[in-house]
């Protein structure tokens, strides 16, 4: 069964990951107009860490996307490690978390044109895909932000 991207609301993409024997959880927020909880996003935990997970029908992408925390690092040594990363299909976004840490995101979006449809597998397939780039990444990025002085 395919699945268009307005069809991917965060309650079908936690079942479609709960069915792959994922973690995964809706991540709600509260609408102030009438008082209902909203869902947004879908987290998907990966070897504890937790993943988002969304459909962006108006940009056409459906996006995964992690975040780590470089709290101690400085704004060089986040720009360097995210350029170096760059080079790789998934992104590297620096920003600043609420409390003024510097916080790492990793992004990848994929492309689904208007009117096609997304199969579980093929989701699935891609986060895999993801997930084991996030990993190769992870286990030597923190040595590159320090390095990257």
């Amino acid at each position: 069964m395919e699945f268009t991207l307005e069809q991917l609301s965060p309650d079908n993409v936690t079942s479609l990951f709960d069915g792959a024997f994922y973690k995964a959880e809706t991540n709600r927020v509260r609408n102030q107009d009438d008082e209902t909880d909203v869902a947004v996003t879908t987290t998907v935990w990966s070897d504890g860490r937790p993943v988002q997970v969304y459909a962006s029908p108006t940009d056409q992408v459906f996006v995964f996307r992690y975040s780590a925390n470089y709290g101690e690092a400085t704004e060089a040594q986040v720009l360097r490690a995210c350029n170096l990363i760059d080079e790789f299909p998934v992104h590297a976004r620096a920003e600043k978390d609420d409390g003024g840490a510097w916080v790492i995101t990793f992004i990848y979006k994929h492309i689904v044109p208007e009117g096609v449809g997304l199969g579980a597998r093929e989701i699935v397939g891609v986060f895999r895909v993801f997930e084991k780039l996030l990993t190769a990444h992870m286990q030597n990025f923190h040595a590159l932000v320090i390095q990257a002085e």
